[in-house]
């Protein structure tokens, strides 16, 4: 257990979005480390601590949008912990690729960020 968290964080630096739970207010952010458990977003502009959010997230290639919610645990003046509500297994697997793929050289070019509240298939 690193620094008192269940699950180990994996760097990363992905795009996203992150709304309260009224999708109407959109912000943009990047997740600069991630596991199962939540993710660290730097942004200029987060939540209040004890906030539901929805962490949006749409990796290029990928077949669907990763959508992910959670509660602000802490914030700070480049951004926030979130803590996720429970995962399942699809999400858990998408969390372990997009970590996967960020080690393996993955350019935070090729990362977009998605613009739907559910999730959607592609094609």
């Amino acid at each position: 257990m690193a620094n008192g968290r269940r699950y180990p964080r994996r760097p990363v630096k992905t795009p996203l979005e992150f709304t309260p739970w009224d999708p109407r207010r959109i912000t943009f952010g990047f997740a600069t480390d991630i596991s199962v458990g939540g993710a660290f977003v730097e942004t200029d502009f987060p939540a209040v601590p004890g906030s539901d959010v929805v962490i949006r997230l749409w990796p290029t290639g990928w077949d669907e949008e990763l959508i992910l919610p959670a509660v602000v645990r802490w914030t700070r003046a480049n951004g926030m912990g979130v803590k996720f509500n429970p995962v399942g297994a699809h999400e858990a697997r998408a969390i372990g690729k997009l970590a996967d793929e960020w080690c393996a050289g993955a350019s935070p070019d090729t990362l977009q960020v998605g613009h739907h509240a559910e999730m959607v298939r592609r094609g």
